[in-house]
C-alpha cells in the first residue's frame, strides 16, 4: 500500500524481507530515507535503528518508524533526539505520508 502510493510520487522503493536483509540493503544502496516497522518481531525496529545507526555507512540516514498501535510522547521524542526517526501511524493519510517522506529527503 505504502510502496505503491510512494512509488507513483517517484520515489524508489525497495523492500528487506528481514531485519538483517534490511540493513545490509541500506549499506548496499545507501537510501535517503528508511521507513521501518516498530514491530517486526525479532528483533524489533528500535533494535534495528540502534544497528543502523552504530554503522558507519548508514548512521546518517533518516528512519521513520511505523507502528499499528500508538507511540507515547516521549517515545516519539526519542526517536527524534536519539535516532533522527520520526514516527507515523499505519493507517495515516497516503497524501500525509508522501509529504513527510519528502521532508525528510530534501
Amino acid at each position: 500500500m505504502f510502496g505503491a502510493k510512494l512509488s507513483k510520487e517517484g520515489f524508489e522503493i525497495l523492500y528487506a524481507a528481514n531485519a538483517d536483509e534490511g540493513h545490509e540493503m541500506a549499506r548496499r544502496h545507501l537510501p535517503d530515507l528508511i521507513l521501518l516497522d516498530i514491530n517486526l518481531g525479532d528483533p524489533d525496529g528500535y533494535t534495528v535503528a540502534k544497528r543502523v545507526h552504530a554503522d558507519q555507512l548508514t548512521k546518517n540516514i533518516p528512519i521513520i518508524f511505523l507502528s499499528n498501535t500508538e507511540v507515547k510522547p516521549e517515545s516519539e521524542k526519542a526517536m527524534r533526539e536519539v535516532w533522527n526517526a520520526g514516527f507515523m501511524h499505519k493507517s495515516i493519510d497516503l497524501n500525509e505520508l508522501v509529504n513527510r517522506v519528502k521532508e525528510a529527503t530534501q
